[in-house]
């Protein structure tokens, strides 16, 4: 039996987890009340728009700014693994996976509104 490329692995989980992603954020919008939280354990669900990176990092910079450097970014893990995967366990290539998903998909809704819908709040 023929085994998966582990390329192909990762780019075909990164995709899975991406729209995985955007369909969790798509339900956040619509059932997520807009100014409270919603308490599930150590983690509660709070809507929340991000205009910049991580932790807000870059928030007041000019939205096309952020959004290429996001999708230089999202493509250099991308080439990473295109060049790595090969080598990789299989833990590295689920963990590059959705590294690369998570990355595509806020590359995805940034570029529909300038901003990433975020969801989980911890303290």
């Amino acid at each position: 039996m023929r085994r998966f490329p582990p390329v192909a692995a990762v780019y075909a989980a990164a995709g899975v987890v991406a729209v995985v992603d955007l369909t969790i954020k798509a339900w956040a919008e619509r059932a997520l009340p807009g100014d409270g939280s919603v308490e599930v354990g150590p983690v509660d669900l709070v809507l929340a728009y991000n205009p910049g990176v991580a932790f807000s990092v870059g928030a007041a910079a000019p939205a096309a700014l952020v959004l290429t450097v996001t999708g230089l970014v999202t493509a250099g893990v991308a080439v990473f693994a295109w060049q790595a995967a090969r080598t990789w366990t299989q833990w590295q290539v689920i963990a590059v996976a959705a590294i690369l998903g998570g990355a595509l998909a806020n590359l995805i809704d940034r570029a529909l509104d300038g901003v990433v819908t975020d969801y989980l709040h911890t303290g």
